[in-house]
Formats: C-alpha cells, sequence, structure tokens
C-alpha cells in the first residue's frame, strides 16, 4: 500500500506517493550507496525498460556516504533528459537541498520529496516516478550475466 505525502506550493502538481517501509525498514526509493555514474546508468536503464517516452521528474535516493553515517542523501533526477544530482541534508538548522534551507516544517527526507514534488521555484523539476531499489538489483544482475557471457 502507499502513503500520500502532502503537497505544497505549485497547485496541480500531483501529490508524490512513496510506499511504505518493509518489515525491514526499508524504503523502496533508497538505494544503497552507489557511484555518481552508477545513479546515471540506473535512471536511464530503469527509463528505458519503463519505455519512457518523457523521462522528466523520475528520480531515485541514494546515501552520500558509504558508512552511512551522516544524515546525507544524493537526489539524482532526471532533467532536460539528462541525470542531475542535488543534496538533501538534515542539519541543526533543519533540512536542506543543495545547502538552501527548506522551511522548519520540512523534518525528513520523505517532506523533502513531497515537497520537490510541488515544484517550488528553486527546484527544477516536479518529481514524478522513482526508480525502486528492485532495479539496481536487476541491473547488477544483467550486468553479471553480460560479463560471464563475455568471458566464455
Amino acid at each position: 500500500q502507499q502513503q500520500q505525502q502532502q503537497s505544497r506550493g505549485a497547485g496541480g502538481s500531483i501529490p508524490l506517493r512513496l510506499p511504505k517501509p518493509d518489515a525491514n525498514g526499508n524504503r523502496a526509493y533508497l538505494h544503497d550507496f552507489m557511484s555518481r555514474s552508477d545513479a546515471d546508468a540506473l535512471l536511464l536503464a530503469y527509463a528505458g525498460m519503463q519505455r519512457m517516452t518523457n523521462a522528466e521528474g523520475l528520480w531515485l535516493v541514494r546515501p552520500r556516504d558509504p558508512d552511512l553515517t551522516v544524515q546525507e542523501w544524493i537526489l539524482s533526477v532526471i532533467f532536460r533528459g539528462r541525470p542531475s544530482h542535488h543534496i538533501a541534508q538534515q542539519t541543526d538548522a533543519g533540512m536542506t537541498i543543495n545547502g538552501r534551507t527548506l522551511d522548519s516544517s520540512i523534518t525528513s527526507l520523505e517532506q523533502v520529496l513531497a515537497f520537490l514534488n510541488t515544484g517550488p521555484d528553486f527546484w527544477p523539476v516536479p518529481l514524478k516516478e522513482f526508480v525502486p531499489r528492485s532495479a539496481h538489483a536487476h541491473q547488477q544482475q544483467q550486468q553479471q550475466q553480460q560479463q560471464q557471457q563475455q568471458q566464455q
């Protein structure tokens, strides 16, 4: 079941729907640590797999730190046909995106995502659909199969 996040700001945006965490607390939109180039490849591959004619706003979130010791994430989103990358942080001053402190009522990553979905003036594109964690595992399996075939 999906949990609807409340939207604010620009009228007419579709409310962002985020699935509830699974039994292990994993969030379907929150990936494991990966490099920028891996995130780029995953976004573009997922858009292709889904046969998206317009991938604008396709996104994923990944931790900035491989050790997960800080509350910083990279939001990777397709804008103008190419992946772009943005830093979301939880700081003493509150939640920030690319160093911009958001309203004090925005206190979680989920609320940041819902807010960005509304298309605030400083944000390039409303968030549309996320790339699920399972897509990354699928992509890794395909890469391993390709490597095995090349070795044969």
